[in-house]
């Protein structure tokens, strides 16, 4: 009788240390989905609430901004005239302040590699081009699209 009492004591004792060690097993499993859905939100987080198509009318065209979440942007102008739209493709960023994004386009012209870049303010759903005089388009306003 004794002998089994220890036995069961044995068993019993083997069967709580691998709970445990399962129950660890899961808890680092566990801890390791946390960190993948914190990493995975910090991500989201960070994509920009600035990405969308943006656009407006000019006395001499159409102009539209499309700037995606993977941070790429692409900028088109469309003359009012049957000419084929201008596209220009780069990236952007958020600016200094948060209502700022700067949209640069990099373009080669005769063996050299010429930079352009455009400076937003954004007021809720309207970015307007703050140095328009810089680029040739003073005034530029452009609305998000739904």
């Amino acid at each position: 009788m004794m002998k089994s009492t220890w036995m069961r004591a044995g068993v019993c004792s083997l069967v709580v240390l691998a709970m445990v060690a399962v129950l660890g097993g899961c808890a680092k499993k566990e801890k390791a989905a946390e960190t993948t859905t914190t990493e995975n939100t910090e991500t989201a987080a960070t994509a920009p609430a600035m990405a969308g198509t943006y656009n407006a009318s000019m006395a001499n065209g159409t102009a539209s901004l499309m700037l995606n979440a993977d941070m790429t942007a692409s900028f088109s102008l469309k003359p009012m005239a049957d000419q084929p739209a201008q596209v220009e493709n780069g990236t952007w960023a958020k600016g200094a302040m948060d209502n700022q994004v700067a949209v640069t386009f990099s373009k080669s012209v005769a063996d050299s590699t010429m930079s352009m870049t455009l400076n937003f303010e954004a007021t809720g759903d309207t970015l307007a081009l703050t140095n328009g005089e810089t680029v040739g388009m003073a005034g530029l306003k452009m609305m998000k699209q739904q």
